[in-house]
């Protein structure tokens, strides 16, 4: 392998087709944000978050972390790409079904859920949708432009869904319902186009399904971490205020997360790569792992300008957001988690899960995530009436993180980030 890394036109055409898969995930929100705050209010517009989030949480679970774990499976291992992905769709089949009816009986239960009853039922589509999404494994295979067209036809429906309920007078209810329809019609697609386009004979192994399950399991404790640090914070919200304050957070969230997903398109460009390279030639992946780094770092860093430049003209045209005092120091304090969420990725998705770290990768996260709930139950028994304090939590929780990593990182390759490198070790699939 040559000494030089260069970024060839396969590279190019992941950042192109991820790109445009993220734009047409962002598009969505930023044309149904607008649409449903205006028609619905901030109140309403709270409850469909809070439903979005909560199924996203249990989407997290369904996935057992496969969304990250099984890049690299396809990635180093293509001449079993059957038996990945038949093991992979049979453990989110079984895993679906137990957290479906986990989820139902958690809305039957909880009296602030069932208010709104079918919101959440519509919204359980989400998981269902989880087991037949492939992104992980056109990811693997460097193919994501199949990515990009299933994402056009999911959102393509969530739009005209959203347009239609609002010209007919459905009631903002049905929102949730055409999510989940789009969901799951790119999701059935993008199923078949996998077993269609890559020629996968149906494999049924009870071994296989077993390693891969124990192989993924400290990635999916990690990712749980991840979602949970991603979608609990406006249950949070949701605990210690009311759905009207979910709106707002969700709306600011909404902004910040576009942010966030930009640089999270680098960093999954160089994913499948440098699972490659690891396994061929540990140099070349230091090489390439601290330019990777070096360009999401960048563009995270332009994002956040962006960011701080345009709020006057995002305030202005979101003007519900500024009936609440809150809400410039809730919108500058959460842009910065775009930085710290990008240091937390280049150290953990390119960095611990590739060099086979994945127990470390879980134990980072563990610890911090223990911190954060301690924290948060403590806020919801002080009933905490400052919402800044949510987002201050995420901050330092991601602060934590990413030191813990670095130091991992750092010492199972010997390396000095970000200039010098001794390689100690080196372990493959």
């Amino acid at each position: 392998m040559k000494n030089k890394i260069r970024f060839d036109k396969r590279l190019f055409e992941s950042l192109f087709s991820l790109g445009l898969a993220q734009f047409f995930n962002y598009l969505s929100p930023l044309i149904s944000f607008p649409l449903l705050l205006k028609e619905f209010g901030i109140e309403k517009y709270g409850i469909i978050s809070t439903s979005f989030v909560l199924a996203l949480l249990f989407c997290s679970f369904a996935d057992f972390g496969f969304n990250i774990s099984g890049v690299k499976f396809i990635a180093q291992n293509r001449e079993k790409t059957s038996n990945i992905f038949y093991s992979i769709f049979f453990l989110k089949l079984i895993f679906s079904i137990f957290l479906l009816t986990t989820f139902y009986i958690l809305v039957e239960n909880y009296e602030s859920y069932k208010e709104y009853e079918i919101i959440f039922i519509f919204s359980s589509g989400m998981i269902i949708a989880r087991i037949f999404n492939c992104d992980w494994f056109f990811q693997g295979k460097e193919k994501m432009r199949f990515i990009a067209i299933t994402n056009f036809i999911s959102n393509c429906i969530y739009i005209i869904g959203i347009l239609v309920l609002i010209n007919i007078n459905l009631g903002f209810k049905y929102v949730t319902l055409f999510r989940s329809l789009g969901l799951l019609l790119g999701s059935i697609i993008s199923f078949i186009s996998a077993i269609y386009f890559f020629n996968l004979k149906f494999i049924f192994n009870k071994k296989d399904i077993i390693y891969f399950a124990n192989k993924g399991s400290f990635v999916f404790v990690s990712t749980i971490a991840s979602n949970i640090f991603q979608n609990t914070p406006a249950l949070l919200v949701k605990s210690l205020f009311s759905y009207e304050i979910v709106g707002v957070y969700s709306s600011i969230e909404k902004m910040v997360s576009f942010g966030k997903q930009m640089v999270m398109i680098i960093n999954q460009m160089f994913h499948p790569r440098l699972a490659i390279y690891f396994s061929k030639n540990v140099s070349d992946f230091i090489r390439l792992w601290k330019k990777s780094s070096l360009v999401s770092i960048i563009a995270a860093v332009g994002i956040l300008f962006l960011l701080f430049m345009s709020k006057s003209l995002i305030f202005n045209y979101f003007s519900e957001l500024k009936t609440f005092k809150f809400t410039t120091s809730l919108y500058y304090l959460m842009t910065l988690l775009i930085v710290t969420y990008t240091l937390v990725n280049a150290l953990g998705l390119n960095g611990l899960l590739i060099i086979n770290k994945t127990r470390n990768l879980a134990l980072s996260q563990i610890y911090p995530l223990i911190i954060y709930v301690i924290l948060a139950i403590t806020f919801i028994k002080m009933k905490i009436e400052d919402i800044l304090i949510v987002a201050l939590l995420l901050f330092i929780i991601d602060i934590l993180i990413v030191g813990i990593r670095a130091f991992m990182f750092k010492s199972a390759l010997g390396i000095r980030i970000p200039f010098k490198y001794k390689i100690t070790s080196k372990k493959t699939y």
